[in-house]
C-alpha cells in the first residue's frame, strides 16, 4: 500500500485569514471598551466639575443673600435711628417752646415786681423766673444731646438746621430776659424760629421719605 502523503499549506488557507478575522473583532471589540470606557471618565469628569460648580454657586448665592439681608436690616435700623432721633427732637422742640413761654411770663412778672418795689414780690419773682430758666435750660441740654445724636445718623444739612433751631431759642429766651417781655425784636425771633422749625420738619420728611 502506498503511504499517505501529507497534507500540503493549501490544505488551511482559510486559517490565517481566520485568525486575521478574530484579531480584527477582537481589537475592535477591546478598542470599543476602551473608547466606552474614556467617555464614561470624561462625562464623569464633567459631572464632577458642574456638581463643584454648582456647590460654589449655591454658595456664592447663599451669601450674597446673607450680604443683602445684613445691608437690609442695617438700612432698616439706620432709618430708625433717624426716626427716633427726628421724633426726639420735634418733642424737644415742644419742650422748649413751652419752657420759653414760662421764662416770658416769668421775666414779665419780674419787670412788674421790681418797678413795684417789694421786697417779697421781687425776690419771688426772682425765684419764679430762675425756676424758668432752670427748666428751659434742662430741656437745651437735652436738646443739645439730640443734636450730637443727630450728626452722626442725619445728612450735614439735616444737623445744620437743628443748630439753627437751637441759636433761635437761645436768642428768643436772651431777649425775653433783656426786655423783660415782649418787644419788637422777641416778636420778631419768635417768628424766625417758626420758619426754621418748619424748615427742619420739611428737610425731615424728606431724608426720612415721609409725603
Amino acid at each position: 500500500m502506498l503511504l499517505q502523503a501529507p497534507e500540503t499549506p493549501h490544505t488551511w488557507w482559510w486559517l490565517f485569514p481566520l485568525l486575521t478575522l478574530l484579531g480584527g473583532v477582537a481589537g475592535g471589540i477591546v478598542g470599543g471598551f476602551l473608547s466606552k470606557r474614556g467617555e464614561i471618565a470624561a462625562i464623569q469628569s464633567q459631572i464632577g466639575t458642574v456638581l463643584s460648580q454648582n456647590e460654589r454657586i449655591v454658595e456664592s448665592t447663599e451669601r450674597i443673600k446673607r450680604q443683602l439681608t445684613e445691608e437690609t436690616w442695617a438700612k432698616q435700623r439706620h432709618w430708625e435711628l433717624k426716626r427716633d432721633t427726628a421724633i426726639e427732637i420735634m418733642r424737644l422742640f415742644g419742650s422748649l417752646l413751652e419752657g420759653s413761654r414760662n421764662v416770658f411770663e416769668a421775666a414779665i412778672k419780674k419787670r412788674q415786681a421790681d418797678a413795684g418795689g417789694d421786697p417779697d414780690s421781687k425776690a419771688k419773682a426772682s425765684k419764679q423766673y430762675e425756676d424758668s430758666y432752670v427748666h428751659f435750660a434742662a430741656a437745651m441740654t437735652m436738646y443739645w444731646q439730640q443734636e450730637e445724636i443727630a450728626k452722626l445718623v442725619f445728612s450735614a444739612p439735616i444737623s445744620e438746621k437743628i443748630g439753627v433751631l437751637k441759636r433761635k431759642f437761645q436768642a428768643l429766651v436772651a431777649e425775653y430776659y433783656q426786655a423783660g417781655g415782649m418787644s419788637p425784636r422777641s416778636e420778631a425771633l419768635y417768628v424766625e424760629l417758626q420758619a426754621a422749625k418748619e424748615e427742619l420738619a420739611k428737610a425731615l420728611r424728606l431724608e426720612l421719605q415721609i409725603p
